[in-house]
């Protein structure tokens, strides 16, 4: 999981959203209609919604048990009605190729 958010493997994917209303997001303006593109990299590296974001650190992802815990803030695949579908097949694939990378280099 930290390997997604820290490299972010799949930046080419962003999240488009076509405002419903006027925003108003600090000194910026936006109209209703207008479409903002967010970026999995400046989300990932905000440190208000990961603590230390320039640092790879795969414990941020475990529990106190060293289980792995749910983090809603780990988006890679996308949110909502515009989720990648093919993100279980995603996540299978990715984990093999890591555990097989592993396995090699003991």
């Amino acid at each position: 999981m930290e390997i997604q958010r820290f490299a972010n493997i799949f930046r080419q994917f962003n999240l488009a959203h076509a405002l419903a209303k006027d925003v108003e997001i600090g000194d910026y303006h936006f109209r209703r209609g207008q479409v903002l593109n967010i970026e999995f990299c400046a989300w990932f590296k905000d440190p208000e919604v990961f603590e230390n974001p320039g640092v790879f650190d795969p414990n941020r992802f475990l529990d106190e048990n060293g289980q792995f815990r749910k983090c809603d803030e780990l988006i890679p695949f996308g949110i909502g009605r515009r989720v990648c579908l093919g993100e279980s097949l995603a996540r299978t694939e990715l984990f093999l190729i890591l555990a097989n990378l592993a396995n090699q280099y003991k």
